[in-house]
């Protein structure tokens, strides 16, 4: 059951579903691995809008795009001046875009944030010019059935949640033990002789079984280790500039497009911690004992450590949900949760 096949305003009455209101209104589909950023501007733009239609203090200014240049990619690449610039910005608390203050504040190294608290810090953007508008929290759900009734008791109150799940072809969720590990933001439910959820990611609106998302989430327990390159992918007109897998690179060649990578690799350290050695699980320490954490595993210096690049731990994914909400809101939503 992937994307809603009528106005999504039709779906909403037919079902006679809970959501959020107002409903912003679909924007550009995800570019790169940056669904935690586009999850996470949405429901800021979702509190705005409410702001301005509904009147009340919430005290939010419209929130910065997911990343910058958010459609799609410059006719020519940034250069090294506009990376200056963005530094610049950066360093007196002035950010381009959502994206631009995760990787200023070392929370993504490429564009992920797969981890919860992570994605609560980027919405409280400390230090930032939005800087005290949005708080939110994270969480613990004890297993599919918690799930769906904290995800229905928010929504009750019109606050959207912002989901990791593994992520089918199709946008719905599935078990993969992390592998397509997603965010999305559940911005509706309804029952429909069981509870189903009306979902926002990749630029669509889709539905599906509420206890879909809480199986996904309960079961994400790994991911692979992965490295990206940064890439261009042309195609005519067409531009895409961004970190790609392999796999991605050969998605995109396969579709007719050219691609050219720059050299070095980033690999997803950020998204994962090893589970079974201790000393390895915090971010700073992984870093230290190798920096460059592609070579470290193709020379085996990590395997004495207990480090197996096929069964790695998600950062803070399992049985969590994110919640973000005006600052101005905080006692109410909490109070909910």
């Amino acid at each position: 059951m992937p994307e809603i096949p009528v106005p999504v305003g039709d779906f909403i009455t037919s079902k006679a579903a809970q959501t959020i209101s107002p409903i912003p209104a679909a924007g550009p589909n995800q570019r790169g691995p940056n669904c935690g950023f586009y999850a996470l501007a949405y429901v800021m733009l979702y509190w705005y809008e409410r702001q301005q239609a509904y009147g009340g203090d919430f005290g939010v200014s419209k929130p910065l795009e997911a990343r910058t240049h958010n459609a799609q990619a410059t006719p020519s690449p940034s250069g090294f001046w506009a990376g200056a610039a963005k530094k610049v910005s950066a360093g007196v608390g002035s950010y381009y875009s959502l994206r631009h203050y995760g990787k200023h504040n070392l929370l993504t190294a490429y564009g992920s944030v797969f981890n919860a608290e992570n994605l609560v810090r980027v919405a409280r953007g400390n230090g930032s010019q939005y800087d005290g508008q949005f708080d939110g929290h994270v969480i613990s759900t004890r297993d599919a059935g918690a799930f769906v009734r904290v995800v229905k008791a928010l929504l009750a109150i019109e606050c959207p949640v912002i989901v990791p799940f593994d992520v089918s072809n199709t946008g719905d969720p599935m078990a993969k033990t992390g592998e397509r590990a997603h965010w999305a933001t559940i911005i509706g439910t309804y029952d429909d002789g069981a509870d189903g959820a009306i979902h926002y990611h990749w630029g669509k609106f889709r539905y599906c079984p509420l206890l879909d998302f809480g199986q996904s989430n309960a079961q994400l327990t790994g991911n692979m280790f992965l490295a990206f390159r940064k890439c261009e992918a042309t195609r005519g007109t067409q531009v895409v500039r961004d970190y790609m897998t392999a796999a991605t690179v050969k998605m995109y060649q396969d579709a007719g497009f050219v691609v050219k990578a720059r050299p070095g690799t980033v690999t997803n350290y950020e998204f994962c911690q090893p589970r079974s050695v201790a000393d390895l699980k915090l971010l700073a320490q992984l870093k230290s004992y190798a920096p460059k954490l592609s070579e470290a595993l193709e020379a085996d210096k990590l395997k004495a450590h207990g480090f197996d690049a096929m069964n790695l731990t998600n950062a803070g994914l399992k049985d969590k949900i994110v919640v973000i909400y005006p600052r101005t809101a905080r006692d109410f939503v909490r109070a909910i949760t």
